[in-house]
């Protein structure tokens, strides 16, 4: 399974604790990391990506194409946009973990859990599934049936051709006056709820919290003060859990890498998952994307660009790879399908 570790200006302070936990329980080997980084902070993402290098099998860093500047909760959204695209372009196969720098791991061995328990619910998308609070004359109202997936969870590989989600996941990345400005995981709910979604028992929603200690009940925790109207957390953390979502300071760090204390968790029973069967051959992410706008009239290369969340202003790379996908890049940047070359068999006989 692979890691995404998205990281703006807000939270860079925090992915030190993040990378610390990652290399004290180890485990890592099997697995991948793509790290997505705000412009801003490059330099320190890629220092802690290299110390997180040895413990796993690979280890990437990419940088957004610009800086998410509108605020939390927009920057975020602006992330993971720039992250599913990315991994689209690079033909990644693999679910991935979105894993927030105010996550931390509680156990050895928490990401293979995960991966087993995720491979064996049959899922798309895996993770907190919780109830969506709304705000009705300044009291949190839950309505029936109104809920959504945490963000900290397992996506599947192919959101960014998938038309149940894909048209959500791209109004992430709108400038200021066409984007949905609200936290990115609510937005995209009702996208998650048609590719397929389970909740997940091994990742705790602890969302903003802090204070953490280990008792004889278990670990617990307490909730941050704050003026706006949320959901609050905090108090004893699932047993179930191997993976904590949400402490806003070192508590949790220190207690689950002090080793003087053991922290103990009732996973459930997994069944060792059914090998996947061989996937069929797909169009690539880029020839997708091509013939979808295609089809809907004339596309730029420099359009392109900005759909797929290419990084950097050097269009020559992508030109290159609209070529070997197949199609004619012509003029400023006009995209077109290549003309196909007709052999004796393929003419028709009465023309």
């Amino acid at each position: 399974m692979k890691l995404v570790i998205p990281v703006s200006r807000h939270d860079i302070h925090a992915l030190p604790n993040l990378i610390d936990t990652l290399i004290h329980f180890g485990g890592l080997s099997n697995h991948n990391c793509f790290f997505f980084s705000a412009p801003s902070v490059i330099e320190q993402v890629h220092e802690q990506a290299e110390r997180l290098r040895p413990s796993m099998q690979e280890v990437v860093v990419k940088q957004a194409l610009y800086e998410p500047e509108y605020g939390m909760p927009m920057d975020g959204g602006v992330l993971f946009f720039g992250a599913v695209f990315n991994l689209g372009r690079a033909q990644n196969s693999d679910p991935f973990l979105w894993l927030e720098v105010d996550s931390s791991p509680l156990v050895p061995g928490w990401l293979d859990l995960i991966e087993n328990d995720y491979r064996a619910k049959g899922k798309p998308c895996y993770g907190n599934v919780v109830p969506l609070p709304f705000n009705v004359n300044g009291k949190l109202e839950m309505r029936p049936g109104e809920d959504y997936m945490m963000a900290v969870g397992v996506y599947p590989p192919t959101m960014h051709i998938d038309e149940a989600i894909r048209p959500l996941i791209q109004d992430l990345g709108n400038p200021l006056a066409s984007n949905p400005k609200e936290n990115f995981d609510t937005y995209i709910r009702g996208g998650i709820k048609a590719v397929g979604r389970v909740n997940s028992d091994l990742i705790a929603d602890m969302w903003n919290t802090h204070e953490y200690e280990l008792t004889a009940d278990g670990i617990t925790c307490k909730a941050v003060a704050t003026d706006k109207l949320v959901r609050s957390r905090g108090g004893l953390v699932p047993a179930t859990a191997v993976l904590v979502h949400g402490c806003k300071d070192e508590s949790l760090r220190k207690l689950v890498t002090a080793g003087s204390k053991k922290i103990k968790v009732v996973v459930p029973k997994v069944e060792e998952p059914a090998p996947a069967a061989p996937a069929k051959p797909e169009e690539s992410f880029l020839a997708s994307q091509i013939n979808m706008k295609l089809a809907r009239g004339a596309y730029r290369l420099s359009d392109l660009a900005k759909d797929i969340g290419h990084v950097g202003t050097d269009l020559k790379p992508l030109k290159a790879d609209v070529i070997a996908a197949g199609f004619e890049v012509a003029g400023p940047g006009w995209i077109s399908k290549k003309a196909a070359v007709a052999t004796e068999e393929e003419v028709d006989p009465l023309s």
